[in-house]
């Protein structure tokens, strides 16, 4: 879970006062004519001559992977389904309607969406580097900080004024989200439901949409939630497009790495306070990645998807195996500084062995690694990474882009 948010939640409690049930308005888009026999979706006009006997989304996706969400269509809507595997007994149900067509009958707890959207805020930034490749650059105008974020096109826009700051703290997140006119803010899903902020964003006429792909249990689910993005400005096929090719070689590569020798363990997490290891639980896609690189999670025994606030002791005792570690401390140069930021670094299995990992390689902004926001649209790369780190006799000559190993 993401500190902000709770704070975010809090902002937006304070200003029932100011509650709207509009959604702000955006720039007003074309209607232009929809050929019957068209082949590519509307991405940035609305339809200026509706038949019902039309198909006005003739690219597609399929979810394949991602185990939360899926999409059906109906000819001039599309039915996206929500049920995070956090709470399976919850379901979101949204319906994305082409812009210049009626909205369907649909029961009240069913939101509409009007889609392309023209504007929004991702207060996720796993989906930065997605949405630039999709095309949607111009049309992100915030995001929840600029901490975290590598792209060198989102830091320029941020430069010139384009991309806005909405905050993270308790006193103007959500005046500021209203005053950029978003259309659509796409938020952190939280394992605890009383820090999820969408719905009440829609209370104050912001269309707030969950993003939940750190909760899949697979590294290619996580990476498909790039068509959930995709849906909302029918790019369709600029999703798949970037995802099949990377899904393929992704799968090529697991299967290179399925047999290995030996499966070496792999630490992972970082110490809080002193009682406390916040860690991936053993069925969050961070423990599929280390399998298919040919490795094994050292923590093996919870049923958790999410993060895990672990014992500290316990997971010394069951660390002792694990000859690797991947650090999350971005700042530290090489091993000294690791140990000297937190003194029970030493003591790691990982330390002896030399094998210090840490997420942050080809960082030019400091603390901000191209592994938070430009990772989740390349995960046959990450996969790369983590059999280069494990097995480096199946990829002699490759050189890591994320992970680099700390002196």
């Amino acid at each position: 879970m993401r500190s902000s948010f709770p704070y975010l939640l809090a902002a937006l409690l304070s200003i029932s006062a100011c509650k709207r049930t509009d959604v702000a308005a955006s720039r007003p888009l074309p209607a232009v004519a929809f050929a019957p026999l068209r082949q590519t979706n509307l991405t940035s006009a609305c339809v200026g001559n509706f038949d019902s006997a039309v198909d006005y989304f003739p690219e597609k996706t399929q979810v394949q992977y991602a185990s939360q969400f899926d999409v059906s269509y109906h000819g001039h809507y599309k039915r996206l389904r929500f049920r995070p595997n956090v709470s399976r007994e919850m379901e979101e149900e949204y319906l994305l309607v082409q812009c210049g067509t009626p909205v369907p009958p649909h029961e009240s707890h069913v939101r509409v969406v009007s889609v392309p959207a023209q504007r929004f805020v991702l207060s996720n930034v796993a989906f930065v580097s997605a949405a630039v490749r999709m095309g949607l650059l111009d049309s992100l105008i915030g995001v929840s900080s600029m901490n975290g974020i590598s792209h060198p096109d989102v830091i320029a826009r941020h430069q010139k004024g384009l991309i806005s700051e909405v905050g993270t703290g308790p006193h103007s997140s959500v005046e500021i989200a209203m005053a950029t006119e978003t259309e659509l803010l796409f938020t952190f899903y939280s394992a605890w439901p009383n820090y999820n902020t969408h719905p009440k964003l829609w209370e104050v006429g912001i269309q707030g949409l969950p993003t939940a792909d750190h909760f899949e249990q697979t590294a290619l689910g996580r990476s498909e939630w790039i068509k959930f993005l995709a849906l909302f400005f029918n790019r369709e096929k600029a999703a798949n497009d970037i995802f099949a090719p990377a899904a393929s070689r992704y799968n090529e590569l697991a299967q290179a790495a399925r047999q290995p020798a030996s499966r070496p363990e792999v630490l992972v997490g970082w110490p809080s306070g002193r009682d406390i290891w916040n860690l991936n639980g053993a069925r969050n896609f961070f423990a599929a990645l280390i399998w298919d690189a040919g490795g094994r999670y050292f923590w093996n025994d919870d049923l958790a998807l999410s993060l895990v606030p672990a014992n500290l002791e316990r997971v010394f005792d069951d660390q002792r195996e694990a000859r690797f570690y991947i650090s999350r401390s971005y700042s530290a140069p090489n091993r000294a500084a690791l140990a000297a930021k937190n003194p029970v670094m030493p003591y790691l299995s990982a330390f002896s062995s030399d094998q210090i990992w840490s997420p942050d390689r080809n960082t030019k902004v400091h603390r901000r690694p191209p592994w938070q926001d430009q990772s989740l649209d390349h995960p046959d790369i990450v996969l790369k990474d983590m059999i280069a780190m494990l097995h480096p006799e199946l990829l002699p000559n490759y050189e890591p882009y994320y992970l680099r190993k700390l002196d």
